[in-house]
């Protein structure tokens, strides 16, 4: 690698001899050191950058020439060494062969882009700084327009503008519209009040989620700050589930002893199990039903005797048998 020089001035390079002066005048060798200077310095300038025959160029090079179009670049992709004649260089984007290198044409970016190119984000070929990033990369959440996330073929477009509201520091909106909201708001399109100061939803507010338009009392989900229950249409969230049809509770755990009770209009508990029994014994049922046992089967796990059943109740049932040794049975109860 070769030193760069710094540049010799001019300065005493033109004095002319003066015959009642010794000391005046450039001498022969003073000029040539001169001119030495001013080729390494050169020469530093043309290695650097300036296209050269049979130069050697490493790659991710940058080449410069007069002959490019305006504006444009050449930097290396394959190392190599450039030919005898200049290549003919072409537009951005374009690649170029060059004895055993090559290069692709790149936009030599000179131009800083204004706040609305690069908020229109379609410019290709200016600088953007930091500043005008930082005004551009937003998301939008005080958006006025509702986006269904569930359609197809929907676009978002980001923007975060106002993400604080005044109320906590911010520029934004005192509110988010189509989120959830509290303070007990109706989701109408308009008005949407700002969650608390704080930044927390309060006990014994509304989450926002209506069925009807500036119906207050149309919430879907609130907690009640007296006795801290999840209402779920003014219900209690469990009377609310057990209103429903479907199951409610139960406990299936045991094979010898399970249950459920189902919701709905009519509220009916099925359970079963097996019992070890003898002639006479009580075989109590896993709960007890809330008013009367509807229908009750029961078979013995194997043959064993004839049997039969008496004093079915809402707690249990006897059995009575042939056989006078112990056995297991099965059995299977309905009931309200």
């Amino acid at each position: 690698m070769t030193d760069v020089k710094k540049l010799q001035t001019l300065d005493g390079m033109l004095d002319y001899p003066d015959p009642n002066d010794a000391s005046k005048g450039t001498t022969e060798q003073q000029f040539q050191e001169y001119l030495k200077n001013h080729y390494a310095v050169m020469y530093s300038l043309v290695s650097m950058a300036l296209w050269q025959p049979g130069a050697t160029y490493i790659k991710g090079q940058v080449v410069l020439s007069p002959n490019m179009p305006a504006n444009t670049i050449a930097r290396v992709t394959t190392a190599g060494t450039s030919g005898a004649a200049e290549p003919v260089w072409g537009a951005v984007g374009s690649t170029i062969s060059d004895g055993t290198a090559a290069y692709i044409m790149l936009p030599r970016t000179i131009d800083f882009a204004t706040q609305a190119e690069v908020t229109a984000g379609t410019n290709k070929d200016k600088i953007v700084t930091p500043a005008m990033l930082g005004q551009t990369v937003q998301v939008d959440l005080a958006s006025t327009k509702r986006v269904n996330l569930n359609e197809a073929d929907k676009s978002v477009t980001p923007g975060i503008t106002g993400i604080l509201p005044v109320a906590h520091g911010g520029t934004g909106l005192d509110h988010l519209p189509y989120t959830p909201n509290v303070k007990g708001s109706a989701w109408d399109g308009t008005h949407f009040p700002a969650i608390g100061s704080d930044g927390v939803a309060e006990v014994g507010s509304i989450l926002d989620f209506h069925e009807k338009s500036a119906d207050d009392a149309d919430y879907s989900l609130r907690l009640s700050s007296s006795d801290g229950k999840l209402l779920v249409n003014g219900t209690d969230i469990m009377n609310y589930i057990k209103s429903q049809a479907g199951v409610v509770a139960g406990n299936v755990s045991n094979s010898n002893s399970w249950w459920v009770k189902l919701g709905g209009t009519i509220p009916l508990i099925i359970q079963g199990g097996h019992a070890s029994v003898n002639n006479g014994n009580y075989v109590g049922f896993p709960i007890s039903f809330n008013s009367n046992c509807a229908s009750l089967a029961m078979q013995n796990d194997g043959n064993y005797c004839q049997y039969y059943l008496y004093n079915v109740s809402n707690t249990g049932f006897n059995y009575g048998g042939s056989a006078s040794y112990t056995h297991w049975i099965s059995f299977l109860a309905f009931g309200l």
